[in-house]
């Protein structure tokens, strides 16, 4: 009965694809599909937190000025708002937040196995799962519990460790699921973003050599590859964690597309290291 139930208040594409979202129980898909109800905008799943929105010409973050070489994401068409925020109710002090670091519309990328980023905002021991559907099949692709975060942040999840291939010019939702109780799948944590593979040749712009450096960085977000960006700019940071500089340019990267708590963690990194 839930499903014709969730069927008369989303699409058919949205009611299909949420559902097969997940190997887990009925009650945990059910969470999903309830997120996917309010997809017109970015949504909160079981909390108030206030992010979404895009703030592409915002010059200042926590009152500190923005350099005017940051990287400047300029997506390319209107596509339709998809992006799915994830927290806990309670009292500040304990709410958990889990955003995917993704714009408010699908995001775009030439890799065939991007690196989906997302963000935790303090270490939990529930149970976290991932899931990939594609919406031309309404099929999950993947659905895996990741290994434990080691540290509160940025996290990330590697297609190339699943073994997964996205196909060009399909689009992908995936989510990011804490299962913070397992007898009361409505307070499970739900977040989530859509993703699509677009050919190279579709970019008008020679493309930048394969390393990344902040050139590449700059290109791939001007010619609104997010997920692209996003993953160049997270590499210069491995590589140098204590550049301040590159904390502060993918923060302002990340404000742009109103996710201003993972933006301000950046800084608050910066100013530590």
């Amino acid at each position: 009965m839930w499903r014709s139930m969730i069927a008369r208040r989303m699409d058919v594409h949205d009611a299909r694809s949420a559902e097969s979202a997940c190997t887990m129980s009925i009650a945990t898909c059910m969470t999903i599909l309830a997120a996917a109800l309010a997809l017109n905008s970015p949504c909160v799943v079981g909390g108030g937190y206030g992010g979404g929105g895009s703030a592409l010409a915002a010059t200042t973050l926590q009152g500190q000025e923005i350099d005017p070489t940051v990287p400047r994401y300029r997506p390319g068409m209107h596509r339709p708002k998809s992006r799915i925020e994830g927290a806990t109710r309670g009292v500040e002090s304990s709410e958990l937040l889990v955003l995917p670091l993704v714009p408010d519309h699908v995001g775009l990328t030439i890799a065939g196995q991007p690196v989906l980023y997302w963000y935790l905002s303090k270490l939990t021991t529930s149970p976290i799962i991932f899931v990939l559907v594609d919406t031309r099949s309404v099929e999950v692709v993947h659905d895996v519990t990741l290994s434990p975060q080691p540290q509160p942040g940025v996290q990330l999840v590697r297609l190339t460790d699943l073994g997964i291939v996205l196909e060009p010019n399909v689009q992908y939702r995936w989510y990011i699921t804490v299962v913070t109780d397992g007898q009361s799948p409505s307070r499970d944590i739900v977040s989530g973003g859509m993703i699509e593979r677009i050919r190279p040749e579709s970019i008008l712009s020679p493309l930048p050599a394969p390393d990344s450096t902040i050139a590449a960085v700059r290109f791939y977000a001007e010619n609104g590859l997010w997920y692209d960006a996003l993953a160049s700019i997270s590499d210069l940071i491995s590589s140098a964690p204590k550049d301040r500089l590159l904390r502060r340019q993918r923060a302002a990267l990340l404000q742009q597309v109103g996710l201003q708590e993972p933006a301000e963690w950046d800084l608050r990194q910066a100013a530590t290291e």
